[in-house]
């Protein structure tokens, strides 16, 4: 039987709470040595009464894993806190490289997934973790942690990652701007955006079985130019120019991939 792994968080916003959630689920796999916060009294609501919190990083050691759930302005500066301990520090940020860590042992832990710290429960045996590290001992050490929080674990390299990150931005963050500009075209009319649910449901729903490509509907599949302008000058003539000329780019998007 494997010791249990002893890891500490740095970090209370939405990663480092889920991160400090799941590890405190997994028993005696894991020893999570502590949480810290600048303001511990901000993230104690959020987790069981059994999880230490505590305002200063030097009480998460002695740990196997550092994990940095941390602003990427201030990964460096924080990571510099733990170079005397010549523990494995590991930062959670998809958008950069476990290079801006300045101790000797770095190492990259993303999980996939946007996570808001109100929502209690995620299902971490869906949310895939990529990993990465300059050691291949402590790439090992990362893979076993991610294999312990559940999901299907990726190696990537600093060249493969803003590829990934920039995915996840379309996935997540465009995709909620998407939507947020139909509820806004919803709201002109005075209706509610809940009654476009069902349809998005079902555009996600259909993503488990099929491509994108595959499902696409719409105007500008069927080249339905007549309906594309009736669109444009309706959002026009309302004065919701952002929504029109996003409308605008993504329906030449979708025919010029058509084309390919």
């Amino acid at each position: 039987m494997n010791t249990p792994l002893r890891v500490g968080v740095a970090g209370a916003g939405n990663v480092g709470t889920h991160l400090a959630r799941r590890l405190a689920e997994l028993g005696d796999r894991v020893i999570l040595t502590g949480v810290w916060s600048r303001r511990p009294e901000r993230v104690r609501p959020f987790l069981d009464a059994s999880v230490p919190v505590t305002d200063q990083p030097e009480a998460l050691m002695p740990a196997d894993i550092i994990l940095l759930a941390v602003p990427d302005r201030v990964i460096g500066q924080v990571s510099e806190i733990f170079r005397p301990y010549e523990v494995l520090t590991a930062h959670t940020s998809g958008a950069t490289p476990k290079e801006a860590l300045r101790t000797e042992r770095k190492g990259l832990f993303y999980p996939l997934q946007s996570f808001r710290k109100e929502k209690p429960e995620m299902n971490w045996e869906d949310i895939p973790v990529f990993i990465d590290a300059v050691r291949p001992s402590d790439l090992e050490l990362l893979r076993r942690l991610a294999l312990l929080t559940g999901g299907e674990v990726i190696p990537v390299t600093p060249e493969m990652q803003p590829g990934l990150h920039a995915a996840a931005v379309y996935a997540n963050n465009f995709t909620n701007a998407l939507l947020a500009a139909s509820r806004r075209i919803m709201e002109t009319q005075g209706w509610d955006f809940r009654l476009l649910l069902p349809l998005i449901r079902e555009t996600v729903a259909r993503l488990e079985e099929f491509p994108p490509e595959a499902v696409q509907t719409g105007p500008a599949v069927r080249g339905d130019e007549p309906t594309v302008q009736t669109h444009l000058s309706w959002l026009k003539d309302r004065n919701l120019h952002d929504e029109a000329a996003l409308y605008e780019a993504v329906t030449r998007y979708i025919i010029r991939r058509l084309k390919k």
